[in-house]
């Protein structure tokens, strides 16, 4: 990161700025959505303005039409005007979920590895984050799952379901191992259990992103 380590002798030569992965996230964010909506602007200004696809066809051709002809073509194009309309919608708001439910599942896990990792510092105090960071984590996860539905994506559906799974046997693993010890230990400090609860939870993360990155 050469902005952050020197930024008067190297001036970012690289490319390499801190925050870039974030403006540029943010950018294709923004030109995705700006696209979706795009699409609906002109179905969606005819139908504020009652303009049909009879208003683009010559007069020539219109007057040669009877009233019939010209109340069918108009309901049929503000009928394709409306569908366009509601499709978008939906296009958006499914890109919408699938984003939030992203930046969910990630602060989770930020929140989540940095109670574990804390936790042999803090007497294991910062293992309340954990439970906190798990929940934001998998509803950001679910709302994924959910959209991969709705997409007829079963194979990411599934994917986000095993990465669920997974979390919440780690967890189980871990309770279980902690509770062994403390039986063949007996006078193990409470501290204790909570540092090694903090060490062994940071270590199934990293086999929950090792088990991930291996199913990719």
């Amino acid at each position: 990161m050469y902005g952050a380590d020197n930024p008067i002798k190297f001036i970012d030569k690289n490319g390499e700025g801190p925050g870039e992965d974030l403006l540029m996230a943010l950018a294709a964010a923004a030109a995705k959505y700006s696209s979706i909506i795009n699409e609906a602007k002109a179905p969606a200004g005819r139908l504020l303005t009652g303009q049909t696809s009879l208003s683009n066809m010559p007069k020539e051709v219109t007057n040669q039409m009877g009233s019939q002809t010209k109340s069918m073509i108009s309901t049929m194009s503000k009928v394709n005007d409306a569908a366009q309309v509601v499709k978008t919608a939906g296009t958006l708001t499914k890109e919408a979920v699938n984003d939030v439910g992203k930046v969910a599942a990630t602060t989770g896990d930020v929140i989540t590895g940095t109670g574990y990792i804390a936790a042999p510092f803090t007497g294991g105090a910062s293992l309340g984050l954990v439970p906190i960071g798990e929940s934001i984590s998998t509803a950001g996860k679910g709302a994924q799952a959910a959209v991969c539905v709705i997409n007829n994506d079963y194979e990411g559906a599934a994917d986000l379901g095993v990465q669920i799974g997974t979390n919440f046997a780690t967890n189980s693993l871990v309770n279980t191992a902690v509770n062994q010890t403390v039986k063949v230990a007996g006078n193990i400090t409470e501290k204790e259990v909570l540092t090694q609860k903090g060490v062994l939870g940071f270590v199934g993360k990293l086999w929950e992103k090792t088990v991930d990155f291996i199913n990719r």
